[in-house]
């Protein structure tokens, strides 16, 4: 994996939590054997809400050494980005074009753009688990794709300046979310 920045991400529930963030490159295939097989990322949501929090710690066990020692997050940080990253929140996800992230000066960050829109009109489900292709939810829809792309996100968790966690209010049941649609 490359490690191509990373960056502290402000809380819009509570402006005194930031997050350490991370964006990832990974060749294709090694993305679609961690996020789309049956060994995968998701597969392990999958199987229980609480096997896919196994899964997500462990990843982020393995990464951890190496995003810490890619250096400091630029400019002054608010938080310490290894207790963002040992927090329960925090995770992995790829990277969504929408979820853009700003350097410190406020432009987008060249380097972690994400990849992943939300498709439009009508697709065939690529994913048929007996599960996700029949849940009626926008975001159902998302989880029977493979996404076939390069880049990943790890998202410490939000905290503050004492190490408290904030969890966002929509984030609470991301682990039921993966489990019952494949998508959080």
């Amino acid at each position: 994996m490359n490690i191509r920045c990373q960056h502290e991400q402000l809380c819009c529930q509570d402006p005194s939590f930031f997050r350490a963030v991370y964006c990832l490159e990974i060749d294709k295939s090694l993305f679609d054997l961690f996020f789309n097989s049956s060994q995968g990322y998701r597969a392990w949501y999958y199987r229980s809400p609480w096997s896919g929090l196994e899964a997500n710690a462990a990843f982020l066990t393995s990464v951890r050494p190496s995003l810490l020692a890619s250096g400091p997050i630029a400019n002054t940080p608010h938080i310490d980005a290894s207790v963002s990253l040992d927090r329960g929140s925090a995770k992995v996800w790829l990277a969504e074009a929408s979820k853009g992230l700003a350097s410190s000066s406020g432009t987008p960050c060249e380097h972690c753009a994400g990849e992943w829109s939300a498709p439009g009109g009508e697709f065939a489900a690529e994913i048929l688990n007996q599960r996700w292709e029949y849940v009626h939810h926008t975001s159902a829809r998302w989880g029977t794709r493979a996404s076939y792309l390069t880049k990943l996100r790890v998202f410490g968790a939000f905290v503050n300046h004492a190490g408290h966690e904030l969890v966002p209010v929509d984030k609470n049941r991301r682990h039921f979310d993966i489990h019952e649609r494949g998508w959080a």
